[in-house]
């Protein structure tokens, strides 16, 4: 029987289990648009022609940004699939929101896809989530604390209020918008190939090839900063296993795409760093505790991480040291305060921290949140839509 796949992503060559968790090498994506191939082949994942509407209509992306030109705003949300859901977690001040809204207006009316804004700065969610286990992310005024964890929390709150089945977090900070179709496709590939699986998780290595890794300057520190998260990571794993591991090259990705019915039972963390926290989180639970296997909260269907690396590079705006810094930071806390780490791996982490110019004795801890389904979203959402007046949640 021939295929027509729309993306095609090679099948991963090896396949590690870890207690409760399938964790798959890094695949690569063969072709973005394969449309034009009808012979049957082997050792390939892609969405097929006649399926890819269907998982397009129950798929969100959730996608994270602050103060977009208006044309990269635009060309963001038209690279999506047309069938599917883009939710905007802004963080641009009110001002800058009312023109992004009116934006969205205008890019449903002319393409009839869908597209909401919503402000991690709208005082009703104070009002909603004080009542919650979510009201420790509020700050004292009230506000959400602007970190792109707590702004996949709302995206996920969101999407569980839409009934959708999938979800992509994104990266809105991004020159080439394009990305976005390779990324969203990429996601579609893998939970058509897996749809018998409940627990799904897909991962994004942002290519750092090409000539903006000999010229950009902030791609090519940000590329560092995964290098050396990465590496601890897999040091941790082969001293854990006994044997060496060079497994993970998505550790501290933020574009990822999850079945909803893992999304939900996943705790979240606050910051810079929700793609770490996750996979640390899950080596934690399901492999390490894997004797109690009550901790881990996909031990009866397992959980299954693949990794893709993209074709097309992901351009930053500028990032200022400091920033990539604080990222950093961050991340590294989020190993060293983890029962992955032992003595050897937090004597390192404090040594790269400190060749950085960190003065503290220890990176700080995380903050970490409950998982969405410890609450009830359609409660929640349904107030903050009721009550807000500057979301933009079409029906």
């Amino acid at each position: 029987m021939t295929r027509c796949h729309i993306m095609l992503v090679q099948s991963p060559i090896d396949v590690l289990d870890y207690g409760y968790i399938r964790f798959y090498s890094l695949s690569k994506i063969l072709e973005i648009d394969d449309r034009g191939f009808f012979s049957e082949r082997n050792n390939v994942m892609g969405v097929d022609y006649d399926v890819t509407m269907g998982y397009m209509r129950k798929t969100s992306y959730i996608v994270v940004e602050k103060n977009l030109d208006f044309h990269t705003f635009w060309s963001l949300v038209a690279a999506f699939p047309h069938f599917t859901r883009v939710i905007m977690i802004s963080f641009s001040p009110k001002k800058r929101l009312f023109d992004e809204v009116r934006l969205a207006r205008l890019i449903m009316a002319r393409t009839g896809r869908y597209v909401a804004v919503v402000s991690i700065y709208d005082p009703v969610w104070g009002e909603v989530l004080n009542k919650t286990p979510f009201k420790r992310l509020l700050t004292n005024d009230g506000t959400i604390k602007p970190g792109i964890g707590e702004a996949y929390i709302l995206g996920t709150l969101i999407t569980n209020w839409m009934s959708n089945s999938y979800i992509g977090y994104l990266d809105g900070n991004n020159l080439l918008s394009g990305t976005a179709y390779e990324y969203a496709m990429a996601f579609l590939s893998i939970f058509n190939t897996m749809k018998t699986f409940n627990h799904i998780m897909v991962r994004i290595k942002r290519s750092t090839k090409g000539w903006l890794a000999n010229n950009h300057k902030s791609l090519r520190k940000v590329a560092k900063v995964s290098q050396i998260i990465n590496d601890l990571v897999n040091t941790a794993i082969s001293k854990h296993k006994g044997e060496y591991v060079d497994f993970i090259q998505t550790a501290d990705t933020i574009d990822m795409g999850m079945t909803l019915e893992m999304a939900e039972k996943l705790p979240w963390v606050g910051g810079r760093c929700p793609g770490l926290f996750h996979l640390v989180y899950i080596l934690e639970r399901c492999w390490l505790d894997k004797k109690r296997w009550v901790r881990c909260p996909f031990a009866w269907l397992r959980a299954y991480i693949t990794q893709v690396e993209a074709i097309t590079p992901h351009a930053l705006y500028d990032i200022d040291d400091k920033e990539l810094f604080a990222r950093l930071v961050e991340c590294l806390g989020i190993i060293y305060h983890s029962k992955i780490a032992d003595s050897d791996i937090k004597e390192k982490i404090l040594s790269i921290l400190k060749k950085y110019g960190y003065e503290e004795d220890e990176p700080p801890r995380p903050v970490v949140y409950p998982p969405t389904i410890s609450v009830d979203p359609i409660k929640i959402m349904d107030e903050f839509e009721d009550k807000s007046e500057d979301c933009f949640i079409p029906f």
